[in-house]
């Protein structure tokens, strides 16, 4: 989610098979995964928080709130209904909304085919155009849709396909 701080909030779900180093680094598994609280600062700074494995079929669940008492947002990240990671940044307000699949090295290969369900996102003040930053490519998408005006917008389905970086 880019910020009007110029901020990237997201929250990652990624695979580096066989890399080395830190736990999202060492998988070997054709079906594992690894996620994250996460935040690419204006700044380049990357605060992350804990990072936890988990296997094609589990439920990564992404949660982001802008808290107005610390001014911040709290990235939550849950795995089969547990939290597994919490991160808090001053970011700025949200100002669009989206999807990718991206390659920070040479030697990414092929990412499978994922989905989002039961996407939710839920406004301060609704905003009937919001629908208008959504972003994504290489997908299958349901209506990206507000029911009340734009208070509350939802995406049932987003089926992102499998993609081979060369």
């Amino acid at each position: 989610m880019g910020t009007s701080n110029g901020d990237l909030v997201q929250a990652i779900c990624e695979r580096i098979p066989g890399n080395g180093g830190s736990i999202c680094q060492d998988i070997k598994a054709e079906d594992e995964w690894c996620g994250y609280t996460y935040t690419l600062k204006a700044s380049g700074d990357q605060p992350a928080g804990s990072e936890s494995r988990f296997k094609a079929g589990d439920h990564f669940l992404m949660k982001y709130v802008y808290n107005d008492d610390t001014a911040q947002y709290d990235q939550y990240a849950y795995l089969n209904g547990d939290q597994v990671s919490q991160l808090s940044t001053d970011s700025g307000h949200a100002g669009g909304f989206g999807s990718a699949v991206e390659c920070a090295a040479t030697d990414c290969g092929t990412v499978p085919a994922h989905e989002w369900i039961d996407t939710v996102l839920t406004m301060d003040i609704a905003d009937p155009n919001y629908g208008d930053t959504f972003g994504y490519n290489n997908a299958d998408v349901t209506d990206f849709y507000t029911p009340d005006g734009g208070k509350t917008w939802k995406l049932n389905s987003a089926k992102i396909h499998e993609f081979t970086f060369t």
